[in-house]
């Protein structure tokens, strides 16, 4: 099996995955309630400090400073004259943030009810911060992928130091939404398995039309 093709194996038990959590939040969300609960005290711990922290942080993970990322990422792709790595890094963060949307009013689940929760009026289910976060590290990943040299190690060196910097990144948006008491952490936990979900399914299905039409040249 081609690395490509295994991507896409990848990419659709992790979509699986969150089609399952879906469902359960959909049909059955009282069978989460008491994992839920156990995060139910943490809005009381939000102090000036920690919203001093945690809200500047937590902005860099909307729509607006995420676009402008993967637009000037897709640029960097498109003028070293990697036109399809850029078309699929730039549609697959508006294809992630558009099934996101779909997805929150479909299932149009009530924010948490917890003490001390900032008051949000969209649904909960998924997180788009937690959504559009995962999909900036794949991003930034992929993007490193294609312009690190990979001679002596370096690139396979640098994407590990940016994956670890992004799973910390990632904890922190994570640790905000709970904090502020806008979110469940199966909320949390869909929209890690959306994102990477469908990174590896766009990723699988554009790469290997590229190869047929390659083959056929």
């Amino acid at each position: 099996m081609s690395k490509t093709a295994k991507k896409g194996v990848i990419g659709g038990v992790l979509f699986s995955c969150f089609a399952w959590l879906f469902f359960l939040v959909a049909l059955e969300p009282h069978w989460f309630q008491s994992i839920d609960n156990l995060f139910s005290q943490l809005p009381q711990w939000r102090t000036p400090a920690v919203e001093s922290i945690f809200l500047p942080l937590a902005s860099t993970a909307t729509i607006i400073p995420v676009a402008a990322i993967h637009f000037l990422l897709a640029s960097i792709l498109f003028m070293r004259k990697q036109h399809l790595e850029s078309l699929w890094l730039m549609g697959n963060m508006i294809v992630i943030s558009g099934v996101g949307q779909v997805i929150k009013k479909v299932v149009d689940r009530p924010r948490p009810d917890f003490a001390d929760s900032m008051e949000r009026a969209s649904a909960s289910f998924p997180s788009g911060h937690t959504l559009l976060a995962t999909t900036l590290i794949i991003s930034l990943l992929f993007f490193l992928g294609q312009t690190v040299p990979a001679k002596r190690g370096k690139r396979h060196f640098i994407q590990n130091l940016a994956l670890f910097l992004g799973m910390i990144y990632l904890l922190l948006i994570m640790m905000s939404r709970l904090l502020f008491g806008v979110h469940y952490p199966s909320d949390l936990l869909a929209s890690i398995l959306l994102a990477s979900g469908i990174s590896y399914i766009t990723y699988a299905f554009v790469f290997s039309i590229k190869k047929r039409v390659l083959r056929g040249k």
